[in-house]
């Protein structure tokens, strides 16, 4: 299996684009719909408008007000941007109307456009047919670690703590409703099923192919009112049939993108939302721990819980419209508090962390998993500042990360590779080659990084020494192992890390070049790195000190003597930090 077969084949999906399209929303359906709007209005008759825009929109059949006719293929057809629509309908004035209102409704009610939701599904999708495709390539080649599905899911520093876990199924039953999902995926099987991998004949499909399949067709050519009543149907189907508590109902609108439901939740439209705000703990893992009492040294309780608020559980999913609301619309807390749970003695004991941490945790785990439109979105529109970054326990990793080539790199982190090429290579050679695609990709979040502000001084507070070095060894002071061990000693510890830090990514970018007269040397790299920093990028950052300058103590003191209003001390513990 090859790289290629990671990846959704657009090609493919193309070819069966011509297919049935879905029924016109019955009259029936609409005044479903108009019924559960009702509930969300506190059983209050919906205004003639609403009333109105909803009718219409179901008279003028399956072709008007779809929610994405093409997404990613031929996304300038889409309706769901203000853009396209006034486009397309600046001639009909009644039109454009009715279209915003069915979109402002629909905003208020599920989330902020069909496209986003829809985008939202098959993003995440993709994201577990990619992980599903890339095991079973693995268990192929017999290189398959069984801890490796785990390793997407969980904290990119601390296996112990579970991320959040979504279930392609529920895309397919929430938008196109449970019968016709159960319809769908009845022969289908997970890729990697034990059933699936037994050979039996007749083989399958696999059901993470087929989810993906009909989001990008089926359900992105709903009409807006079909997809709204279907929404609805299963959100009220939540509360009423399978009688879910409210914070659980909170977490499923957060864990699926629908932000709509997220502020109908928050308002009371739900239920009594007694003490739930925005700034309310949810679990990222809904699998809640149990009490082991074994005096084993390693037990499943050692696990951890880690319980966030509303936007930063999204922002971890990539779900920045949720992120968006509640930090904007809501009034959520960058800054809030967050709860570990775990196992203390023989009971659960949740620990709440109040130290600053949560914008350092999300900036660090978004990272990890390669996120650089989250990223980027965090920075710009919520305000968040790279010197949040937990510099003792964070900086090194995102540094290495970067800079330090890995034999192994998840998807996230794989770069271009042509795996033909390579297919007749020996294991070594073909690892070596995947290892080197690798750089593509962590250059261009570099690239975002310095974009976006990030500080050089976060990655080498101390310059390291290698211009000096370079010097002395042309000026022949330096010629024996035992110069080079004297001048060590006379380097500062921090020095010393930052040389290492430095030759480290250096023997990296080396490793991959083609030619001798490619390579540089640790000096030369060094200025190489700097040129990268564009002037006036830390100046963004800079500038919103004073608006969240509680965040990090050790900024402002590092500025501070930097800017000669503090003497540098013989001390200089505040450096650990960087290190």
């Amino acid at each position: 299996m090859g790289k290629t077969d990671l990846k959704v084949n657009e090609e493919k999906v193309e070819e069966e684009r011509p297919m049935k399209r879905p029924k016109k929303p019955e009259e029936s359906s609409t005044s479903k719909l108009i019924d559960l709007l009702t509930q969300l209005n506190e059983g209050k008759p919906l205004e003639l408008t609403v009333v109105a825009s909803l009718n219409e929109a179901a008279t003028r059949g399956e072709g008007f007000g779809r929610a994405m006719p093409d997404l990613k293929l031929r996304p300038s057809l889409s309706r769901c941007n203000n853009v396209t629509i006034q486009e397309h309908v600046k001639d009909d004035p009644h039109e454009e109307t009715l279209m915003m209102h069915l979109h402002n409704i629909f905003k208020d009610h599920i989330g902020k456009s069909p496209k986003v939701i829809i985008e939202n599904a098959i993003r995440t999708s993709r994201e577990e047919l990619e992980r599903e495709n890339y095991i079973a390539h693995k268990r192929a080649t017999n290189s398959f670690d069984g801890g490796l599905s785990h390793t997407y899911l969980t904290h990119p520093m601390d296996l112990r703590t579970k991320g959040p876990s979504l279930d392609g199924k529920v895309w397919l039953a929430l938008f196109l409703g449970q019968e016709r999902a159960d319809e769908l995926l009845k022969d289908t099987l997970p890729t990697n099923s034990s059933e699936r991998n037994d050979n039996v004949e007749p083989i399958l499909e696999a059901t993470e192919n087929v989810i993906c399949k009909y989001l990008y067709t089926e359900a992105s050519q709903l009409s807006i009112n079909v997809l709204m009543y279907n929404i609805l149907k299963y959100i009220f189907m939540l509360v009423d049939e399978k009688n879910t508590a409210l914070v659980d109902l909170l977490r499923f609108s957060v864990l699926y993108g629908l932000d709509g439901v997220m502020k109908d939740i928050l308002r009371g439209r739900y239920g009594d939302v007694g003490d739930l705000t925005v700034n309310s703990l949810i679990p990222l893992d809904e699998n809640p721990l149990i009490v082991d009492p074994s005096p084993r040294m390693y037990r499943a309780s050692d696990e951890r819980r880690t319980f966030w608020p509303l936007y930063a559980f999204g922002a971890l999913l990539g779900h920045k419209n949720i992120a968006r609301v509640a930090l904007k619309e809501l009034g959520g807390d960058i800054d809030s508090s967050y709860g570990i749970q775990r196992q203390h003695e023989y009971e659960l004991k949740m620990y709440m962390i109040d130290d600053h941490d949560l914008p350092s945790e999300v900036l660090n785990w978004v990272f990890h998993k390669n996120m650089p439109d989250v990223i980027e979105f965090l920075v710009k529109e919520c305000g968040f500042q790279f010197r949040w970054i937990d510099h003792k326990h964070y900086m090194f990793r995102i540094f290495d990360k970067l800079f330090v080539l890995e034999p192994y790199n998840f998807p996230p982190w794989e770069g271009e590779v042509d795996e033909q090429a390579i297919m007749w290579e020996s294991n070594s050679d073909r690892r070596w080659a995947r290892t080197k695609a690798s750089y593509a990709p962590k250059m261009k979040m570099l690239d975002l990084l310095i974009s976006l502000g990030f500080p050089f001084e976060l990655f080498f507070p101390v310059d390291p020494t290698c211009e000096e070095q370079e010097k002395l060894l042309n000026e022949g002071k330096i010629k024996t192992f035992d110069d080079q061990r004297e001048y060590g000693k006379r380097l500062t510890k921090h020095q010393r890390r930052a040389n290492e830090r430095l030759y480290n990514a250096c023997s990296s970018y080396n490793s991959i070049q083609s030619t001798e007269a490619e390579r540089l040397t640790a000096s030369d790299f060094y200025k190489k790195l700097k040129t990268r920093w564009e002037e006036g990028q830390e100046t963004a950052q800079i500038s919103k000190l004073d608006e969240y300058e509680a965040l990090d103590s050790r900024w402002r003191k590092w500025k501070r003597r930097q800017d000669g209003e503090e003497s540098e001390s013989d001390d200089d513990s505040d450096l650990e930090e960087y290190f």
